[in-house]
């Protein structure tokens, strides 16, 4: 989930430490409560074809909410925390930090394209001030 959320790119430094956590927190929150997932239930091996059973979709808020080894504190926190959030908002949030994130990652590279050039500059200015 984190690559297909954030890519491959590469990112340091304490700025985009917050923005990544950020964007984790909303992306944490939108997979927990609202996107449903399939869990397997069994597999049937008949020769070479393999048959897989799954479980009606449900979000891991369902799953936690229907499991009997949950305590009903957790479960009435959950339903609460449910009530309070917004998928909408959650993804809107998402967008806007992802936008920020691409920011970064074409600040970085343009960091990196540029140094050899400033590294070329210094050379020409030291070759420069040595001959004069």
């Amino acid at each position: 989930m984190v690559r297909k959320l954030v890519g491959y790119g590469r990112l340091s430094g304490l700025h985009a430490a917050a923005t990544l956590g950020r964007l984790y927190q909303s992306a944490r929150l939108y997979v927990n409560f609202f996107q449903p997932s399939f869990k397997l239930k069994s597999k049937q091996r008949d020769g070479a074809l393999v048959r897989k059973h799954y479980h009606p979709p449900l979000t891991p808020c369902q799953r936690l909410l229907a499991s009997t080894a949950v305590d009903e504190v957790v479960k009435e926190q959950l339903r609460q925390q449910f009530a309070a959030l917004d998928p909408v908002t959650l993804l809107k949030t998402m967008r806007e930090i992802n936008l920020h994130r691409d920011r970064l990652f074409a600040l970085v590279y343009f960091i990196k394209s540029i140094r050899p050039l400033v590294q070329l500059r210094d050379q020409c200015r030291r070759v420069h001030s040595a001959c004069a």
